[in-house]
């Protein structure tokens, strides 16, 4: 895509707003991460839960394989797609244990949620 857009626009004179009206689109969340996984969800990744402490092992797993081979910011993204109440701070924390392998899940949860779910007023 950025080698045709230097082609038509840059060297070829094309109009930008117009080349970007009909060649370019913003991936979603999910397009982002299926593009770098390489590969559909499967059903238990995809379902959707309602905080960090609902991840299923498939979940788990997923955000491991991510953050070693995409890195955090992508673990996260996909973090944002399946936990319905999600903030950042949380996000970045749970990637930072327990997909770099530094807790368990079980272990982070119980560690770590309280202390979130204190300054929120509930549960991530």
């Amino acid at each position: 895509m950025n080698r045709r857009y230097i082609d038509e626009v840059l060297l070829g004179g094309a109009d930008h707003a117009r080349w970007v009206a009909e060649h370019h689109s913003l991936k979603s969340r999910s397009e982002a991460v299926v593009e770098c996984l390489g590969r559909a969800f499967t059903d238990e990744e995809a379902a959707t839960v309602a905080s960090i402490a609902a991840l299923s092992v498939a979940h788990q797993a997923l955000v491991a394989q991510l953050r070693s081979k995409e890195g955090p910011i992508v673990a996260a993204l996909y973090l944002q797609c399946v936990v319905r109440d999600w903030r950042s701070e949380v996000l970045r924390d749970y990637v930072e244990y327990v997909a770099e392998g530094r807790l368990r899940h079980d272990d982070w949860v119980e560690r770590h949620l309280p202390r979130f779910a204190s300054k929120a007023g509930g549960a991530p």
